[in-house]
């Protein structure tokens, strides 16, 4: 399905290939530069059976790949059964999480975390912005997650090669971690991740969900801009080097345009090859929007006629005169795909990372990185032996 998929998307531009599914709003953390967890309502979410007709939805569609995210999905005692139902359908699930297992008592909820596992997946994103974790507390705005967000990269590490998957840390750029940018890279590899690196959301729609002051401190300026250009040029010479930078080289140079105030240079697809599913189940061409007006608003992804008005063409001009003047942001999850499938360069660097690299031999803990900083400086011949991901 994946390959007839992104074969389908190549040559007609018009197949969802991608598609990101907010399962919920809820989040347990209150991180200073978001504030979609102030919009979290459990009583909205979709249920299990539109869930299983989203997921037919989309096989029909020909999608790819599935994010499921929020919020933060493991807030949702069924995301195992969710994580199934698009197996069930023959569509690859990547989940997007903090990590942040604890449990209303504090501990350690591996049981659930053993049952995610359990479901086969092998694609994972963790979000990890900073090696202090008393700075990633402050970010965060709770203690413990840095140890905790690590436990469960480790957890993922372990499996997730062996089944020819990738795990991914989402590590979003400000001011607030600028220089430990290179060591993030050196963190990650230690921990058998791969790493993007996500500009802080800078443009309008960030400041209709997030209270500026806030992450007033996070944002760069143009004093700034010198030592953000060294940082950039760094992280674009390690990924020639063929470090574990999953984020293309189109995407950094453009992501340093961007935080610099230079706006959003690319081509967005939204509504063709990816697109968006609410908590509610509300189709939108990218969380941006809750539908647009028009024929798009209110369209509901589970239901049974969805895929026909997805593909129609009136539907899909609108889809598109939505999206193509935006140029609003510079998420990964939108503009990479974009690149792929616009760029040659990020075309084969995206190749590139699907094919396997295996893991290091010793995954260390969180309690062995504590207090034990990377050197920034740590070259690519420093790299941890890996064990073959067989």
């Amino acid at each position: 399905m994946r390959v007839a998929s992104l074969i389908s998307a190549l040559v007609t531009r018009r197949t969802p290939y991608y598609v990101h599914f907010g399962v919920t709003h809820r989040c347990n953390l209150t991180c200073r530069m978001c504030g979609i967890w102030k919009m979290g309502d459990k009583r909205s979410e979709v249920s299990p059976d539109q869930i299983r007709q989203i997921a037919r939805n989309l096989r029909d569609l020909g999608t790819g790949v599935v994010s499921l995210g929020g919020g933060e999905p493991l807030l949702r005692d069924d995301l195992p059964q969710i994580i199934r139902t698009f197996f069930d359908q023959g569509i690859e699930v990547r989940m997007l999480t903090n990590g942040y297992t604890r449990t209303s008592t504090s501990a350690y909820n591996q049981k659930f975390l053993d049952e995610i596992v359990a479901t086969g997946l092998k694609h994972v994103s963790i979000s990890l912005d900073t090696m202090d974790s008393a700075r990633f507390a402050d970010i965060c705005q709770k203690d413990d997650v840095w140890n905790t967000a690590v436990e469960t990269i480790g957890r993922f590490s372990r499996v997730i090669a062996k089944r020819g998957g990738m795990g991914n840390i989402n590590c979003v750029v400000s001011r607030a971690n600028l220089q430990e940018l290179p060591r993030m890279v050196d963190l990650a590899e230690r921990l058998g991740f791969w790493i993007s690196f996500i500009p802080l959301e800078v443009h309008e729609y960030a400041g209709k969900i997030i209270e500026k002051e806030r992450a007033d401190d996070m944002f760069f300026a143009p004093p700034d801009f010198p030592e953000l250009e060294e940082m950039y040029g760094r992280l674009i010479e390690m990924k020639r080097q063929g470090r574990r930078i999953f984020s293309s080289t189109p995407f950094l140079e453009k992501s340093l345009k961007y935080l610099k105030g230079g706006g959003a240079d690319w081509t967005c697809l939204a509504g063709s090859l990816y697109f968006s599913i609410s908590p509610e189940g509300r189709f939108s061409v990218c969380h941006k929007y809750q539908g647009t007006g028009g024929s798009q608003r209110d369209v509901l992804a589970y239901a049974e006629d969805f895929p026909a008005r997805f593909r129609d063409a009136a539907f899909q001009a609108e889809c598109a005169a939505t999206s193509r003047p935006c140029k609003a942001c510079l998420r990964p999850c939108w503009t990479e795909v974009a690149l792929t499938f616009t760029h040659p360069r990020s075309f084969w660097e995206m190749v590139a990372c699907q094919m396997p690299h295996g893991r290091p031999a010793v995954i260390p803990t969180a309690e062995e990185l504590t207090g034990q900083p990377l050197e920034p400086d740590a070259s690519a011949a420093s790299q941890p032996v890996v064990e073959a991901a067989s």
